[in-house]
């Protein structure tokens, strides 16, 4: 290139020989000392849980070992960043200029950082454009880690192809006979792919071709929406740098089969799930790299939407978090279904191959547990990464800023908190919460940090040492790794600020949030999708909410209970046992104004854990039953004194949701209201509690009222069904009595312990007969 003014600045701002030596022996003493520490804490682990009474002394010479081990590395560490500091500031100052220079051509010429040729203005026709040093440096990297070969038997292939990867490369053949290129306006693509870590296996090839075969396939109505839901963009490229390159037939599959993921179909069934406002309400906000670890689930498509629904129908309060609840925070949202249902345990598959649905059922150990959050929070859009830890498998996933941590963009679940033990495959859990975390910087880590780390791949630098969990392959005595480890230095320094940041603000103390920012999209760009969630919630804090919340009596006669309405009394000794909660009824179904079966049973439902005793009381007036009932169904039964007179039978049902084989049944008590026991008591139907005798058949007239009625509980695997219908009856009061209506108390209980949870809408009573 010509001479300019970045070029005065980067020779202006070389690094003195002796600043780069004292870099290079800090951080060998780093190295050394990291090696003792961790064969200090290796030599600790293996001696807890064989400590003896003689070997106590022993155990206390290993932990002042270790403690000092410690201490020398910190101070190791310490120096290591001062020794780049000076490094770092020359870097950066030639960085900023650059920065500032590629803006200044953006603003003066629109034409996104590149930089035009003055001596080809006098010919409009043959001009030629010269990119920027940043694009240039882009350009390097992506030929670079691709290799040429790669892409020129790419390119050779079909001239589709050829136009892909020059777009790609902003590159435009203009004169053959001359060779003379044309550098194109558009630097997003090739920019995006780099900041999001690039594509699987460096292979940009088959990337292109998945990105090109998502967004050339568009329908006019999906171009429009991809145009103006920005995400969606996102989507698609995470689709395309993920599910690329040698490795994608092995790790894309689904769980438990050799069955690829097709990631054409995988990226339509989030964008429907987005369209539909069934993912998190913050899933447009993030970037390319947080969605290449959303789409990664190992889970089928027809899985995921399972998950949603099932958590949205049997534990919604999973998905309205709130702050003040420390296990219904951010932290636990939507992962929270491990915890209460996914029992410790040996696995319990019973087909094959296993599926999630019986993961769920079955339980396991600490590995499925982790299997299942992740999935449970991928499923609603939310980013996760895999931990291992010291004998122990956990996960971890994104979030907001919040008051659970000041300093990370994520959180680890169902393991210990600290990122310093855990690891995933090829990458320690320091170096990767340093990433998400730096990455929070509002543009400082594209322009500090990737810039540096594109250095280090223009050199063909090895990738970072800080990506092998335990270190231990790292040679302290190489030395061709100078660019990779001033990234690391920066990347320190970054979290550094963000955590002083934070502490000035003092988001620990009073809960306020950082929004996350990148300068590569608008995040916190405002959407037009309304989620089920936020739907959920202005229904809940609406002045007029429109759904009734009592007992209805529908057209056919049928009586129906809110589990959660009017009609429920709230128990004095098992509070923590039942649960009221809006419930996602209210917003996904679609409800006519006709249909007052439904309509009451919308606004909340309730959760039952293990032994529970809850009541309601009913209202129930025969009469009326009966005559809607005969009515629509063309019957001649007589008078209502006839009915009066009778034994009614009704058939009773739950609305229910449970995830759990052989969840155990529920008992059903019902009693007169005090004000008419003593009349009623003696006028009470048979009340048997052997099943077989609960049919409509039976005639049994005699049976003990304190006797309950038993409700068999199915596994609804996560959707809302009617449980098997059980006949009860009644015999109606006196006509002696004040009030024609029958007052009772239904008391559903359940006495067994250990019981797996269920979730309830209402529960209705439809007459079925009477006996003169």
């Amino acid at each position: 290139g010509t001479e300019n003014s970045s070029t005065t600045s980067a020779r202006q701002s070389s690094i003195p020989h002796y600043l780069v030596q004292s870099f290079y022996e800090m951080h060998e003493q780093e190295m050394v000392s990291k090696r003792m520490h961790t064969e200090a804490k290796a030599a600790l682990e293996r001696f807890n849980g064989n400590e003896t009474n003689d070997s106590r002394q022993s155990k206390e010479g290993l932990q002042t070992e270790f403690q000092g081990a410690t201490l020398i590395l910190q101070e190791a560490q310490n120096s290591t960043l001062e020794a780049s500091l000076p490094i770092l500031a020359r870097v950066n100052n030639v960085l900023d200029n650059l920065h500032q220079q590629e803006s200044h051509a953006m603003d003066s010429t629109g034409n996104h950082g590149n930089i035009t040729n003055d001596a080809t203005n006098e010919n409009h026709s043959r001009r030629t454009t010269c990119p920027s040093i940043m694009t240039r440096l882009m350009m390097c990297v992506v030929i670079t880690n691709a290799t040429p070969k790669a892409l020129a038997e790419y390119a050779s292939q079909s001239e589709t192809n050829y136009h892909r990867l020059n777009n790609l490369l902003q590159l435009q053949l203009v004169d053959a006979n001359t060779a003379t290129v044309e550098y194109s306006n558009n630097r997003n693509l090739m920019r995006e792919m780099l900041h999001a870590n690039g594509p699987m296996d460096d292979n940009y090839g088959q990337s292109l071709d998945i990105y090109h075969s998502i967004t050339d396939n568009l329908k006019r109505d999906d171009a429009e929406l991809f145009s103006t839901h920005f995400v969606l963009h996102r989507l698609a490229l995470a689709m395309a740098l993920e599910y690329c390159g040698s490795t994608q037939q092995t790790s894309h599959v689904i769980f438990d089969t050799n069955t690829p993921i097709d990631c054409i179909q995988r990226y339509h069934h989030y964008e429907t799930a987005y369209l539909n406002g069934e993912l998190d309400p913050l899933f447009h906000t993030l970037s390319t790299l947080d969605l290449r670890m959303v789409v990664d689930a190992n889970a089928s498509n027809e899985e995921l939407f399972w998950c949603r629904a099932m958590i949205r129908n049997y534990r919604p309060d999973f998905i309205l978090p709130t702050n003040g609840d420390k296990d219904n925070g951010y932290q636990w949202k939507y992962c929270q279904i491990v915890r209460s249902d996914v029992k410790y345990q040996t696995p319990a598959w019973k087909t094959f191959p296993k599926t999630y649905q019986q993961l769920l059922s079955g339980g396991g150990k600490c590995g499925p547990r982790a299997w299942m959050g992740r999935i449970a929070c991928k499923a609603f859009g939310i980013p996760t990464w895999g931990v291992r830890q010291p004998g122990h498998a956990a996960m971890s996933h994104w979030m907001p800023y919040s008051d659970l941590q000041e300093n990370s963009a994520w959180v680890i679940c169902l393991g210990g908190p600290n990122w310093s033990k855990s690891h995933w495959p090829q990458r320690s859990g320091e170096d990767f919460i340093a990433e998400m975390t730096a990455r929070r910087s509002q543009g400082m880590y594209e322009r500090r940090v990737l810039c540096l780390q594109w250095m280090a791949d223009a050199h063909q630098e090895a990738k970072l040492p800080s990506q092998t969990p335990a270190f231990k392959n790292r040679n302290a005595k190489q030395r061709n790794r100078f660019w990779s480890e001033l990234a690391i230095a920066q990347t320190n320094i970054l979290v550094q600020q963000q955590q002083q940041e934070a502490h000035a603000l003092g988001l620990k103390s009073t809960g306020r949030t950082l929004k996350s920012q990148n300068n590569l999209h608008d995040t916190t760009q405002a959407t037009s999708v309304k989620t089920l969630e936020e739907r959920l919630h202005f229904l809940h804090h609406a002045s007029s909410p429109r759904n009734p919340s009592t007992s209805h009596m529908t057209k056919t006669g049928a009586l129906v209970v809110p589990a959660a309405g009017n009609n429920y009394r709230q128990p004095n000794n098992n509070n923590h046992k039942v649960k009221l909660m809006p419930s996602f009824l209210a917003v996904q179904e679609d409800i006519d104004d006709d249909d007052e079966e439904c309509s009451c049973e919308l606004a909340m439902q309730i959760h039952l854990q293990q032994n529970f005793s809850i009541s309601y009381d009913v209202t129930v007036n025969h009469t009326n039953g009966f005559n809607k009932r005969m009515l629509s169904n063309s019957m001649d039964v007589g008078n209502s004194a006839t009915i009066e007179a009778a034994t009614v039978h009704y058939t009773l049902q739950l609305r229910i949701v449970t995830v759990h084989d052989n969840t155990a049944p529920i008992q059903l008590r019902i009693q007169p209201s005090s004000a008419i026991a003593t009349t009623m008591s003696s006028l009470l139907g048979p009340f048997s509690t052997n099943r077989e005798q609960q049919n409509f058949g039976n005639d049994e007239r005699h049976g003990n009222y304190h006797q309950p009625y038993i409700i068999d509980i199915p596994n609804t695997a996560g959707e809302w069904q009617w449980t098997k219908p059980i006949v009860v009856s009644f015999r109606p009061p006196p006509p002696r009595t004040t009030s024609t209506d029958n007052k009772y108390s239904f008391t559903f209980y359940r006495d067994i312990e250990d019981a797996w949870g269920l979730s309830m809408a209402c529960f209705k009573l439809e007459p079925k007969s009477y006996d003169s």
